[in-house]
């Protein structure tokens, strides 16, 4: 009976080690996976402002200066 139990504790020791890899390997690609969500979020919100500022951009370049200060006055306000 005590002869088998070597063979076992050695094989648990084994499983424990590597399930301590994989558990390590697991928390590295969870960070991984949750810093490229990150990079992609701010990409996004990055584009979003980009397309923003080119709408503004030939809201402007088409706009007419109004030559009464009445006009003006609206345009101020957009």
């Amino acid at each position: 009976p005590g002869e088998n139990v070597l063979p076992v504790q050695s094989r648990l020791a084994g499983i424990e080690e590597r399930y301590k890899e994989v558990a390590e390997l697991t928390r590295l690609r969870k960070q991984a996976l949750q810093d490229a969500l990150a990079l992609y979020k701010m990409m996004s919100e990055a584009d979003a402002c980009e397309r923003w500022i080119d709408e503004k951009e030939q809201w402007l370049n088409s706009m007419d200066i109004p030559e009464k200060l009445e006009d003006l006055e609206v345009v101020q306000h957009r």
